[in-house]
């Protein structure tokens, strides 16, 4: 029996139902919790991914941060090594210019009535004859306006100067060109004095000759650009006269190779490559450049197996067999060198 509570009895009828709709919110509240739990759990896993390509990203962009960081400290060691090597050839043409005698005129002058005087001597012959042409004031004058312009192009356009003085300081560098062409004849007959020699074909001879033009600053960067030509050139040179001599040096190791003989042989203890030394001699120069060698050896030694050294070896017995004056050296549409080079043998270096 259904007891009363507060004198009035309890319906079975409402207990069930009040049953049912609190069974029924229950339930329907753990359905909604289970959807909401569900929509966490897939928010999350998307967090989660997110969160793992972040984490990947972060790590790539730091190992990228890396190697820019390292690559631009292997630039910035490399700008350094050049400013150096430039600041050092710059204070050893400075040196070599201090050496020499100034009044390039006038030891031109000199040395040209002392041709005049001997037109009936022939230079030696350094075996061949590729020199004879050069001693004719007029050829002299035709080759040095064909290649001034050609190889001192980029030089001109940097001074920054009007279109008149351009074309002035052009014509005084054909024409000190055309008298060290004149003058190299007499040089390798043995006709010019030691300080002649210097001051023309020493490492400030192209400059020694345009002191009337170009102002000391102009002069040393026309000294510096004229070296870098020079270095071009007998890479170029070297690189064929190397594969001459055998196949085991090519490649990234030619370059090293290459690399390693031009800083040597246009280093301040070879007079910045000059075919004279600073004693204006043919022969020490000679000497010189075989000191050159023996360094730029040295130097490879460690870095090249026996028959690289066994070449290299070769390549240098070749070139102390003499020496190459660079006559003519153009650059054509491409930007490679066309080069006309003399080879003077030891028996025809004047003493």
């Amino acid at each position: 029996m259904i007891e009363r509570i507060g004198g009035s009895p309890i319906k079975p009828a409402l207990i069930v139902a009040a049953s049912f709709l609190l069974g029924g919110g229950l339930a329907y509240t753990a359905y909604d919790l289970r959807a909401e739990n569900s929509t966490l759990r897939a928010q999350q896993a998307t967090a989660e991914r997110m969160r793992a390509q972040l984490l990947e990203q972060t790590e790539l962009n730091t190992r990228q941060r890396l190697e820019f960081e390292t690559q631009i400290g292997l630039l910035q060691e490399q700008l350094l090594s050049s400013s150096s090597r430039l600041s050092s050839l710059s204070s050893a043409l400075s040196e070599a210019r201090d050496r020499i005698d100034p009044d390039y005129t006038e030891l031109v002058e000199q040395a040209r009535q002392e041709v005049a005087q001997q037109t009936a001597q022939e230079p030696r012959s350094p075996g061949g004859g590729g020199l004879a042409g050069f001693s004719d004031p007029a050829t002299a004058r035709i080759r040095a306006a064909e290649n001034t312009p050609n190889i001192y192009g980029e030089y001109l356009d940097s001074l920054g100067v009007n279109a008149a003085e351009r074309q002035a300081i052009q014509d005084a560098m054909v024409e000190s060109g055309a008298a060290r062409y004149q003058l190299l004849g007499v040089l390798l007959a043995g006709n010019l004095s030691a300080e002649q020699a210097a001051t023309v074909f020493g490492a400030n001879g192209l400059a020694n000759g345009l002191t009337d033009v170009l102002s000391q600053q102009q002069l040393n960067d026309l000294t510096l650009y004229d070296l870098l030509v020079r270095q071009d050139t007998v890479r170029q040179v070297y690189g064929s006269n190397l594969a001459k001599t055998g196949g085991a040096i090519n490649g990234i190791t030619q370059d090293q190779v290459l690399d390693v003989l031009v800083d040597e042989l246009f280093s301040e203890q070879n007079n910045l490559g000059a075919i004279v030394a600073d004693d204006g001699s043919m022969i020490t120069a000679y000497n010189d450049q075989l000191a050159a060698y023996d360094r730029a050896r040295e130097r490879l030694a460690d870095e090249l197996n026996a028959e690289q050294m066994s070449q290299l070896d070769r390549f240098i017995e070749s070139q102390s067999s003499g020496v190459d004056v660079i006559l003519e050296a153009n650059r054509d549409p491409s930007g490679r060198m066309a080069i006309r080079n003399a080879r003077i043998g030891l028996d025809n270096l004047p003493q």
